[in-house]
């Protein structure tokens, strides 16, 4: 169990499956939501099979107004990211460049 507010929990877990499902939206794919805890923190895994992040934006991808989307904002990351930060939690990315995306946030255990 973790203390969250449970309606900007659901945005930034839409947000990622929404991401994850625009990731793959050419080819279709995978995509998993894990639930695991440790003493320490609670996590929540989305990750999916779509073309991955490349290393050159993995630096910047937090930062609001970054996109590589036509027509994207820059803001879904960033409001994400930004969310777990003020619950003492964070949110981090790791995956393969062509083996999908895997994001990751981590909240305190309550």
């Amino acid at each position: 169990m973790a203390r969250a507010d449970r309606d900007q929990l659901t945005q930034v877990l839409v947000n990622l499956v929404k991401n994850a499902e625009e990731a793959m939206a050419k080819g279709g794919g995978t995509l998993y939501v894990r639930v695991q805890g440790t003493e320490r923190e609670a996590r929540v895994e989305v990750q999916d099979s779509g073309p991955g992040i490349p290393p050159e934006h993995r630096a910047r991808i937090f930062e609001p107004y970054f996109t590589t989307k036509e027509g994207g904002t820059g803001l879904g990351l960033a409001i994400a990211a930004r969310i777990l930060q003020e619950h003492g939690g964070k949110l981090d990315v790791g995956g393969e460049p062509g083996q999908g995306a895997c994001f990751t946030l981590s909240l305190p255990r309550a």
